[in-house]
């Protein structure tokens, strides 16, 4: 165990450490390059988000403004304070990681700030060998510096890599690739998250609810196998909690909110907004007004707290996770602009989009004969052939088909399209596809709530209430297990707890070493998985 690694690559933590730790290391699984432009970037999206019907749910929960008695009014003249607070100086190096990226200053350090992974998936805004670059450089970093391992130990280690229900195969690939290739490790045990947080728990049966940053998952397992056809996953998460916050805090009307150059998409204002989140926010039916703050130290802005009264918001982020389409899904999603994309990386997305540039036609060469024109026509239908029976219609470079030259094709939106509905909704049609009986009653007396959003004091109370209402008459007990009675402080860290435990009882099968990958590659993969390698049918996209 002194020699394995357990990281889990997620949306916007990196959750990493060695087996025998009792806790991993959480890194913000992000990079920050130096722009090389200077000029200044221009996102409306904090102008245009708006939920969809904020009006009807404030008349469905009117309890929620009662104001209490007990607080201080903040107006304009003592909503501010002035703190002498020493300021960092701005850093040299051209490339920053983890947590010193998420505090650099939107008004004075030029960076570019990227995640490599977004909803569960290597970046699709980017190009994916910018994204794939990004995230070498992050393990690199972390490799080295953080864990403290010598570049020429490397092939000491073996590594746990946990990834999500909803895995892309591509995704998978490249990852396995990069730690065999890039860092010579010399053995990979990989397993799905919903396994991993059953097997820290000590249950071999559970229904697991992974509420997390970009996305909400719901799988049901049982006797350690993830039963297919039950994993639900909606696109919704801490970053949409954080999101709604901050519009609520700009628009209420009777307390005054200083702090209105806050924007989501810098990283340091997020965090701003996610500390007053975990910190503040509840399901308590008493005391919705509180007294907070935001202490604002960056460069380039004065020292100052921003002090004002978070009333009915305190209760609207966390029951949003049951009325997703009323209050985290904007009235005009037409408007919005991605968070994640960068007018400077003339790779992303948006460029492509602007310039209409995603199929571009190219000149055939004279050079080619036609043997050669004959075998790549043939090279190019078998790899579509191939991305079509899986599903996917991913990015296919240098391929021609009929003369013209395909640089670019975007996913099919039908394989990351989910809809949104309340976790409620989702836990019981989960376990209601599966048939038998005694285990469908085992998965609502054992529901283990895990991830970073799922923090909220009387979240655990709500889900017991609204799942009650809903499951079928013939169920008669519901146990959340939010805590469960292990070593781990935070359910949050129950994934990974779980997967450190999962390797001290691996057979020396079960991994997948560096001589098989370099000999067979992706079939030693797909034959020494724990998990159907390519069987899309555990996957279900919800729809009512």
């Amino acid at each position: 165990m002194e020699s394995t690694i357990v990281m889990i690559p997620g949306s916007y933590n990196l959750k990493i450490g060695f087996a025998i730790d009792n806790l991993p290391k959480v890194i913000p699984h992000c990079i920050a390059r130096r722009s090389v432009d200077t000029m200044d970037i221009q996102n409306d999206s904090k102008s245009t988000y708006k939920p969809a019907k904020l009006g009807s749910m404030r008349k469905h929960f009117s309890r929620f403004s009662t104001l209490s008695k007990n607080y201080k009014r903040y107006n304009e003249s003592n909503c501010t304070e002035i703190v002498d607070e020493r300021i960092a100086e701005p850093p040299q190096s051209d490339t920053i990681f983890g947590e010193e990226a998420i505090s650099l200053s939107p008004k004075s350090d030029r960076y570019d700030v990227y995640f490599p992974i977004r909803y569960g998936y290597i970046d699709r805004n980017r190009s994916r060998t910018a994204a794939l670059f990004d995230l070498e450089e992050i393990w690199e970093h972390t490799f080295n510096n953080i864990l403290e391992i010598k570049p020429e130990d490397h092939e000491l280690y073996s590594v746990v890599l946990v990834i999500p229900d909803m895995f892309s195969v591509r995704d998978l690939n490249d990852m396995t690739a990069i730690l065999f290739d890039k860092f010579n490790f010399s053995a990979i045990y990989i397993h799905k998250s919903s396994i991993c947080s059953s097997f820290g728990s000590r249950l071999t049966s559970a229904c697991v609810v992974d509420l997390g940053y970009h996305t909400s998952s719901i799988s049901c397992v049982h006797e350690g196998i993830l039963i297919p056809g039950t994993s639900f996953h909606m696109n919704f998460g801490g970053y949409h909690l954080n999101r709604l916050l901050l519009f609520l805090l700009k628009e209420q009307k009777h307390h005054y909110f200083s702090f209105m150059d806050c924007n989501l998409d810098n990283a340091l204002h997020e965090k701003y907004i996610s500390n007053v989140k975990e910190i503040c926010c509840h399901l308590k039916q008493r005391n919705t007004t509180m007294n907070c703050s935001i202490r604002r130290i960056e460069r380039g802005v004065t020292p100052q707290i921003y002090y004002f009264n978070l009333t009915e918001a305190r209760c609207f982020v966390p029951i949003s996770l049951f009325y997703p389409k009323e209050l985290l899904e904007p009235v005009d999603k037409s408007g919005m602009v991605d968070a994640e994309l960068n007018p400077h990386d003339i790779y992303d997305r948006s460029y492509f989009e602007r310039y209409k540039a995603l199929i571009e036609t190219v000149e055939e060469p004279d050079q080619l004969t036609a043997n050669e024109k004959k075998k790549r026509d043939k090279l190019a239908k078998e790899q579509e052939l191939y991305w079509n029976e899986h599903g996917l219609k991913v990015l296919l470079e240098n391929v021609t088909i009929n003369g013209r030259s395909i640089r670019l094709i975007m996913p099919d939106e039908s394989f990351d399209h989910r809809e949104s509905v309340s976790i409620a909704d989702a836990i019981v049609e989960s376990v209601s596809q599966i048939s038998s009986r005694f285990v469908r009653l085992e998965m609502f007396s054992n529901i283990i709530l895990t991830g970073g959003s799922s923090q909220f004091y009387g979240l655990k109370n709500m889900i017991e209430d609204k799942v009650f209402e809903k499951m079928p008459r013939e169920i008669e007990k519901i146990d959340i297990k939010t805590n469960p009675e292990t070593q781990i402080s935070d359910s949050i860290y129950l994934t990974w707890k779980g997967a450190a435990l999962m390797s001290t009882h691996l057979d020396d099968s079960f991994w997948i070493h560096k001589e098989e990958w370099a000999e067979y590659g992706i079939v030693a993969l797909r034959e020494n998985l724990p998990f159907i390698y390519d069987n899309p049918n555990n996957i279900k996209n919800y729809k009512k």
